[in-house]
């Protein structure tokens, strides 16, 4: 006897156990996840049955298992990304709380949440029957200060499970008429031997001047001054690239910056300091092993398991 998949259901924690002709279906540890986003309510699988000793002919009987579900889950805030524009007097957006386990169990809404910290944060209301809520700053928000701040959460479902959750909100920037001023940067390249031709044509990295609207760098004027190893680099809406290949070594880049403004103009320099190696692709090839779901490279191309690449794309 053994234990086919039909579906995309993890099946790891299934066994059978054999008496005679009677086979016992198993659940081993961790159990069957019922909860997304790697769950199912039903597990569907066949058992077959081969004979002679597993050499002879064979038959398949098909098994569901319906999964019931427990009340494990929180509600967590799930309508990222979460952005505060700078400037605004006690800014607000709107939360939408959600929780894994089954509505049909009464096992989700209403929630009731709150801020834990910072202080400066309140939802509002603190009970929700749809799992909307509106996150507000008390105060005005300023990127110069801070461009991200965490704010964590405490949402209860119906039957008091309570779960904490840290998220990040962006400071949002608004444009301005601040003029701007030189920057520095270095970028770190790291390509596989041989490859460098995979550097062609692709943002590098973005180019730096000290700008309190960095949100907005298509709105700048750039252009390449000097590059130093007679190398070629391009910026396209405030991003550098190169159209031939880079090899290991240093490059500096100089590059002049115009900001429009209400009243002119304001030109800055930015250098970028480039700094580019490789490494063998043996190490590449040893840090990219898939381990995922009690899965490893030699069980996803084992072809007497079939075609697993639908496994790999549901892990994944």
């Amino acid at each position: 006897f053994s234990i086919i998949p039909t579906g995309q259901e993890k099946l790891t924690s299934l066994y059978l156990t054999q008496s005679n002709n009677t086979v016992t279906i198993g659940i081993g540890s961790p159990g069957l996840v019922r909860d997304p986003p790697f769950g199912y309510s039903i597990y569907n699988f066949s058992i077959r049955a081969t004979d002679q000793n597993g050499t002879g002919v064979s038959t398949y009987v098909p098994v569901s298992i319906t999964v019931l579900d427990i009340n494990n889950k929180g509600p967590i805030p799930t309508n990222s990304p979460w952005i505060m524009n700078e400037g605004i007097l006690n800014p607000s957006i709107l939360m939408t709380f959600t929780d894994f386990d089954d509505y049909a169990f009464n096992n989700t809404v209403p929630f009731t949440a709150q801020v834990i910290s910072p202080p400066q944060f309140m939802l509002i209301p603190t009970l929700s029957f749809n799992g909307t809520f509106t996150l507000q700053y008390n105060g005005i928000l300023s990127r110069t200060v801070t461009k991200n701040v965490t704010v964590t959460m405490m949402g209860t479902d119906v039957k008091q499970f309570s779960v904490n959750t840290s998220i990040p909100i962006i400071v949002g920037d608004v444009p301005n008429n601040d003029p701007i001023s030189n920057g520095l940067k270095t970028i770190t390249i790291i390509y596989v031997n041989n490859y460098q031709e995979s550097l062609q044509s692709v943002n590098l990295g973005s180019v730096y001047v000290v700008n309190s609207n960095d949100w907005f760098l298509a709105a700048n004027g750039y252009s390449v001054l000097d590059v130093s190893n007679g190398q070629t680099f391009n910026v396209y809406q405030g991003f550098l690239s190169t159209p031939t290949s880079l090899y290991p070594g240093s490059y500096t880049v100089r590059i002049q910056v115009i900001k429009n403004l209400a009243s002119g103009q304001s030109t800055a320099i930015s250098t970028i300091n480039i700094g580019v190696r490789s490494i063998d692709s043996e190490f590449v090839r040893q840090a990219s092993t898939i381990r995922i779901q009690g899965e490893t490279p030699e069980s996803l191309i084992d072809p007497t398991l079939g075609n697993r690449l639908s496994t790999l794309l549901n892990a994944l």
